[in-house]
């Protein structure tokens, strides 16, 4: 959220700690939050439109995140230097993918170099290029087997 603020140069690290502090006591993370678990295979266009229903989402209602368990990610390519595209594949079933997070990361080191296979958390969304919408997962974070 954004907000506007005037105050004197001296005093811009104590207010700075202030927020900070008001931030870490109301934030509520819990690492690995998803929505509900899901297998590979009912990632569709008909999901799509059930979650869009849930919507608007913001601040308050935020998208929901999925666990996706025992994929593999193929078809792995870095793009722009700035974040990954692949796909995540379960028994026959493939997906479209994207991970936003730092390159430098875990989440961008294992989905580049790794083999293994994965639980993922995952945004489930539509994406739109060139007219034409397909299916793609966003890539939140990865639980290794």
């Amino acid at each position: 959220m954004a907000a506007g603020v005037s105050l004197n140069k001296t005093k811009l690290n104590s207010f700075k700690e202030y927020i900070n502090k008001i931030y870490d006591s109301k934030i509520t993370q819990i690492k690995n939050f998803y929505t509900s678990i899901i297998s590979l295979t009912s990632v569709n266009k008909e999901l799509i439109k059930s979650i869009n229903l849930l919507g608007p989402f913001g601040n308050k209602n935020p998208i929901p995140i999925f666990l996706i368990k025992d994929v593999k990610f193929i078809k792995k390519k870095l793009i722009k230097n700035i974040y990954i595209s692949c796909y995540v594949k379960k028994d026959s079933k493939i997906t479209k993918s994207i991970s936003f997070n730092s390159l430098s990361s875990n989440i961008s080191y294992e989905i580049l170099n790794s083999n293994n296979n994965f639980d993922i958390l995952a945004k489930i969304k539509s994406n739109i290029w060139n007219n034409k919408s397909s299916i793609e997962l966003e890539i939140i974070d990865l639980i290794k087997k």
